[in-house]
C-alpha cells in the first residue's frame, strides 16, 4: 500500500464517521485534521520502535493527507 492510498484510507474512515444524533457531519476539512492526529500519535507514540522505512511511509502518509483534496465526484 502506498502512502497516499493509507492517507485515503484513513481520511474517509474520518470523514464517514456520523454522532448519534446526526446533528455534526464531518467535514472534509476536519476529517482531514483528525487524520493528522492520528498519524502524528503513532509517529511520536512509536518513535523508538519504528524502522527506518516505517518513520518515511508514515511521514508521507501526514504529507499525503496535508495535500490531499476531495475528488469532485466525491458528495
Amino acid at each position: 500500500m502506498t502512502p497516499k492510498e493509507k492517507a485515503e484510507i484513513i481520511i474517509n474512515k474520518m470523514f464517514s464517521c456520523v454522532d448519534e444524533l446526526h446533528k455534526y457531519p464531518m467535514c472534509i476539512d476536519t476529517a482531514k485534521q483528525t487524520s493528522l492526529i492520528a498519524v502524528n500519535e503513532i509517529l511520536e507514540s512509536f518513535i523508538v520502535r519504528l524502522t527506518h522505512e516505517q518513520m518515511n511511509f508514515w511521514s508521507e502518509v501526514r504529507e499525503e493527507i496535508k495535500n490531499y483534496k476531495m475528488p469532485l465526484n466525491a458528495n
